[in-house]
């Protein structure tokens, strides 16, 4: 459904798992993203088969649509700041 995600400190996740990130949506649609601040996506890589990092800053998954991504700022992750899939 619809969401806002307005002015958070998303800090130190991905800690135990390695796929995820600070601000995740799986088939949202109506979506605002404004003026969060995310960091510190690390990533547990214990026992994972991966080569690539995967916690991200903002990860829309699949189905997602009519996100608006505005003023954020996202730093100290191991993958993309900000990611679609599909």
């Amino acid at each position: 459904g619809s969401a806002e995600i307005i002015q958070n400190l998303v800090s130190d996740f991905n800690l135990v798992k390695t796929d995820g990130a600070g601000i995740y949506m799986w088939r949202n649609r109506d979506v605002r993203i404004t003026g969060n601040l995310v960091r510190n996506g690390i990533g547990a890589r214990g026992g994972v088969p991966w080569t690539q990092p995967a916690p991200h800053g903002i990860y829309l998954d699949d189905q997602t649509e009519d996100v608006r991504i505005a003023g954020n700022s996202v730093l100290n992750v191991e993958g993309h700041g900000i990611f679609l899939h599909n």
